[in-house]
């Protein structure tokens, strides 16, 4: 049986070996696309501009309403003062809760109102970004960086887990048993191919 730093050292050659081909990936990608990537960039600083007055927008519309008398935080979540809640309910004869959800709906419409072009923007700046992104080969060769960096943290993780000696031992205990199913398959393929061959020699030949 191996030790534990005859495993470690192998592991540890091994992530060498990966962050070397996941930083040679990384370049190549960076190197071929380095046209899409620049587009990818600049079309999510123009989503996040087209956010930010997104979000200016919905904090006028937020201003109205607590002009008339009603407080909202983050632009979303509310409460009524008591004075208007009552106000509303005696005007218009709804109970509390129903007057909530009205008021809140109505934000809402509102909000989506004024962002209605800004958000369509969005969505079209989306897409082109998507496009690029999930397009081939570009989303190939990103999946294939990807895979490789995370075969590279895969193996520092690992490399820490097996540094600590409980888990070193745990870990032998299920490869050395691993290994003892995986020969036993082995033995039966050869088995299975060894007796094919020969009915295929002895009893099957034409």
């Amino acid at each position: 049986m191996v030790s534990q730093k005859e495993v470690l050292e192998q592991k540890r050659a091994e992530l060498k070996v990966a962050q070397a081909n996941y930083e040679v990936a990384e370049a190549a990608f960076k190197r071929d696309f380095k046209d899409e990537l620049a587009a990818i960039e600049k079309l999510r600083k123009d989503e996040r501009c087209v956010e930010h007055r997104m979000e200016v927008a919905e904090e006028t519309v937020a201003d109205k309403v607590s002009d008339h008398g009603s407080m909202y935080v983050s632009g979303n979540s509310h409460y009524l003062k008591p004075d208007l809640r009552a106000t509303l309910k005696e005007k218009f004869s709804i109970i509390d809760d129903e007057v909530h959800s009205i008021v809140w709906h109505a934000f809402q419409a509102a909000k989506d109102k004024v962002n209605a072009e800004r958000q369509v923007e969005v969505q079209a700046l989306r897409q082109k970004r998507y496009a690029i992104e999930c397009g081939s080969p570009f989303s190939d060769r990103q999946k294939a960086v990807r895979d490789l960096r995370d075969h590279a943290q895969w193996l520092e993780r690992h490399i820490a887990l097996l540094s600590d000696l409980s888990a070193f031992r745990q870990w032998a205990k299920h490869k050395k048993a691993n290994d003892a199913i995986e020969e036993q398959r082995r033995q039966k393929d050869g088995a299975r191919e060894a007796l094919a061959a020969w009915l295929a020699e002895n009893i099957f030949k034409q």
